[in-house]
C-alpha cells in the first residue's frame, strides 16, 4: 500500500511538471504575442503619421499646381486676345492696302 502511494505521488509530480512545462510555454508565446502586438501597434502609428504628411504635402502641391493652372489660363487668355487684335489690325491693313 506504501508503494501504491509512492507510485501515484511520481505520477501525479510527474503530470504536474508536464502540465508546468506546457503553461510556461503558453506564458513565453503570450509574451512573444504582446512584444509583436506592440512593435505592429507602433508601425501602425509611424504608416498613419506618414500618411497624414504626405495627405498634407499633396494638398499644398495641388495649390500650388492649381495657381499655376490659373496663371496659365489668364496668360493663354491674354494672348488669345492678342491674337485676334493682330488678326484685325491685319485685316484692316490688307483692306487699306487693297483700296
Amino acid at each position: 500500500m506504501n508503494d501504491l502511494f509512492y507510485i501515484y505521488g511520481g505520477l501525479i509530480s510527474l503530470l504536474l511538471a508536464i502540465v508546468g512545462y506546457f503553461l510556461n510555454k503558453q506564458v513565453q508565446v503570450i509574451e512573444e504575442l504582446t512584444k509583436a502586438v506592440s512593435a505592429l501597434t507602433v508601425t501602425v502609428a509611424l504608416l498613419q503619421n506618414n500618411q497624414n504628411n504626405a495627405a498634407t504635402t499633396c494638398a499644398g502641391m495641388h495649390q500650388v499646381i492649381n495657381n499655376r493652372f490659373s496663371s496659365h489660363s489668364e496668360k493663354l487668355h491674354e494672348y488669345g486676345n492678342d491674337i485676334q487684335n493682330l488678326k484685325l489690325a491685319v485685316t484692316i491693313l490688307n483692306k487699306e492696302a487693297q483700296e
